[in-house]
């Protein structure tokens, strides 16, 4: 007989879940996605997509030359993974919204809900 074992690591429980309710800020000197979390500084978590609000700021330009497949400017919308460290994550208790600051620019991301 054979069998086939499935294993589910839930690799978020070492992390603390950023969240409407959190009230958090701190350096960014880490970041990366993982099947489609965003892991900040290997503390931090979000667990959903987290959508800039407004334009791309100039410095993400450069990156974008096109990626993933995207034909244009137009089709892509930046996340918060996009944004390359260092950086200043801000997040106020009650809201939706995390304020990530660089290079005197203030980029402002809804973070999204299950």
């Amino acid at each position: 007989m054979t069998g086939l074992f499935v294993s589910c690591l839930n690799t978020s429980s070492n992390f603390t879940q950023v969240t409407p309710e959190s009230d958090l800020s701190f350096e960014v000197t880490k970041v990366r996605n993982e099947h489609g979390m965003t892991i900040f500084n290997e503390k931090y978590i979000i667990h959903f997509s987290s959508e800039l609000i407004g334009e791309p700021p100039a410095f993400f330009k450069p990156r974008i030359e096109p990626i993933g497949g995207y034909n244009s400017l137009e089709e892509w919308h930046p996340q918060i993974y996009d944004v390359r460290v260092p950086y200043q994550f801000d997040k106020k208790e009650n809201d939706e919204i995390i304020n990530i600051i660089k290079l005197k620019d203030t980029l402002r991301f809804r973070l999204q809900k299950e």
